[in-house]
């Protein structure tokens, strides 16, 4: 695991908590959209899933708690905009984030790094207009 994972990270938050605006109204034309997240038939425990739309807008994040995620727009708004887009994902084998002086702990990635990645991601979806509870994430080693 090297430093560029942990920036990623770090990115990936930010877009959970500061993409799409504070706490004010819900944006127009926002979908639901939720899923299961597996790497090669197992769930992934926890991480981040972004999507990042392949026209224009903001990168949409979320967290992945026991093998499924789900999108937040912002603090209070949840879902996307129907679209296609590219997927990053990013999971650590390792639950601390911090050592005994505060610093940042590397925990190596779960997932290939070809994932980590939005160059490199190969894996995208399609937004349906109506969203969905059940837009799976199937990755394979």
């Amino acid at each position: 695991m090297n430093m560029k994972l942990f920036n990623l990270a770090a990115l990936l938050l930010i877009g959970i908590l500061g993409c799409g605006g504070g706490g004010g109204a819900k944006p127009s034309g926002l979908v639901p959209v939720s899923g299961s997240i597996t790497l090669d038939g197992s769930p992934i425990n926890s991480g981040t899933v972004s999507f990042i739309p392949e026209d224009e807008g903001p990168m949409i994040s979320g967290l992945i708690q026991a093998g499924r995620y789900e999108l937040k727009y912002s603090s209070s708004a949840s879902g996307a905009h129907p679209g296609n887009y590219k997927v990053v994902v990013f999971s650590s084998a390792s639950d601390d984030t911090m050592d005994e002086q505060g610093k940042p702990v590397e925990g190596e990635s779960v997932v290939p790094e070809k994932f980590t990645n939005p160059q490199s991601t190969d894996l995208t979806i399609t937004v349906p207009v109506e969203g969905g509870t059940n837009l799976d994430l199937n990755l394979k080693s």
